[in-house]
């Protein structure tokens, strides 16, 4: 008999764990976390399968989160008492929700991959450097760079030039790094300028502690499990004089797409209103860059009027109709962890559902007033929303049976059951989809 998930034993299981490391001084729990993820294995392809730093990093961050962190007079972790601790964090896999009570298999599968997928891939360099294409050539009083250069005290191109550099020095395995790193770069730039690039990657450890504690206070639940780990925001700690990247990849992961997570987290709303014309420019430059002829949304709605919902471009090509919308979105905490389908719709309701009501509408109203630029065959349209950030929503017919499936029920009854655009018919690509597309039809 399969055992029922309680939030309760998970906590239990949980308590049990913290009052292991709790005997310990919590630093050399650290330096044995830290110690475990920098060791080198000999076969590299089975590094994440022995590592598994995701729980190595939970770990660091109940340490870091503990009421009794700084709590005298505790004898020193020993390797032997590291390793049991994480064993237990381990087996504590046996407490969480099993993939049968989801609401949907896939939503299992999508935490896994929000989790486990980062460590899976080198450092992204389409993702990096979109940050220079996007961010860079915007005017001096932009939003996005007035609010990067309030919260950093750095410019957009003085980042993207120290990370450069920076990543010399990570790029093939992971080790600390001192301010004397950039002593090469001090006839170009002065001294606070590296103090201030160093500040907006880390935090010192009672900083750390400062922030995995606003993030949910001392509550532990069992989304934490199979979360994201946070420590992308900052991925470097700093210890003394020396900055340490808590794992190689959780580096790359921040620094690829540090512009945007920090502008974006001061105000999303107003963000969001700058960052949509920008990524639909940059979307639109994909498909000149591939010499693909395409109906722009002014054109649209031309045809269709204002008051019909359009998406940013129509491609016709051989007898297929191609909608594609932008949404330059990533999906928040809860979306990303939970297990229910009506909390991920709720997180998506204003890019994917959206996007997906606009393909509808403009399909039906573009038949409605006689224009032919569009198949007559349903089985002939397809609809691809590109997101700026990987939602791991799968294709439409996973979203219709995993997430929103009232969503779609009400969708066809709106158009008499028709499926004017097949669900098997419609994508959610990250933008790094969208460019690997673009690259092989160039």
């Amino acid at each position: 008999m399969i055992n029922t998930f309680h939030e309760g034993d998970f906590y239990s299981e949980f308590k049990y764990i913290r009052n292991q490391f709790r005997k310990f001084n919590s630093y050399s729990l650290l330096v044995h976390c830290f110690g475990f993820l920098y060791k080198k294995i000999e076969e590299p392809f089975r590094e994440i399968e022995k590592k598994q730093p995701w729980q190595v990093l939970l770990l660091i961050k109940w340490i870091l989160k503990d009421n009794n962190f700084s709590l005298p007079n505790r004898r020193k972790a020993t390797r032997k008492d590291f390793f049991k601790i994480l064993n237990l964090v381990r087996e504590l896999g046996n407490k969480v929700r099993m993939p049968n009570e989801y609401d949907h298999w896939h939503l299992f599968f999508r935490n896994i991959s929000y989790q486990q997928f980062i460590y899976q891939f080198r450092f992204n360099v389409n993702a990096f450097s979109r940050q220079k294409l996007l961010f860079t050539e915007l005017e001096e009083n932009h939003y996005i760079k007035s609010v990067f250069r309030e919260k950093t005290g750095i410019e957009v191109n003085q980042f993207i030039e120290l990370s450069v550099f920076l990543l010399t020095n990570q790029i093939d395995k992971t080790k600390s790094i001192s301010k004397s790193f950039f002593s090469p770069l001090l006839s170009h730039y002065k001294p606070e300028i590296i103090e201030k690039y160093l500040r907006c990657l880390s935090f010192n450890v009672s900083e750390a502690r400062e922030y995995v504690l606003s993030l949910e206070g001392n509550n532990v639940t069992s989304y934490e499990y199979h979360e994201q780990t946070p420590f992308i925001k900052r991925p470097l700690l700093k210890v003394g004089n020396k900055y340490y990247p808590y794992y190689r990849n959780i580096l790359y992961r921040g620094l690829e797409y540090y512009i945007y997570d920090c502008v974006r987290e001061e105000n999303p709303q107003k963000f969001m209103q700058r960052f949509g014309k920008l990524f639909e420019g940059y979307v639109e430059s994909n498909l000149r860059y591939c010499d693909t002829s395409f109906i722009s949304e002014n054109e649209l709605k031309s045809i269709v009027g204002n008051r019909s919902k359009v998406v940013d471009f129509l491609i016709e090509e051989d007898g297929k109709s191609i909608l594609l919308d932008a949404k330059g979105v990533e999906m928040n905490y809860l979306g990303k962890v939970s297990h229910r389908s009506n909390v991920v719709k709720k997180t998506v309701k204003a890019s994917i559902v959206k996007g997906v009501e606009q393909g509808y509408e403009l399909i039906y109203n573009l038949r409605k007033s006689g224009s032919d630029i569009v198949s007559k065959n349903n089985n002939d349209h397809y609809l691809i929303i590109v997101t700026f950030k990987e939602m791991y929503m799968g294709n439409g017919k996973v979203f219709s049976t995993a997430i929103a499936p009232d969503f779609v029920k009400s969708l066809l009854n709106n158009y008499e059951g028709e499926y004017l655009i097949p669900l098997e018919n419609i994508y959610f690509l990250p933008i790094d989809s969208l460019e690997l597309w673009v690259e092989m039809i160039a």
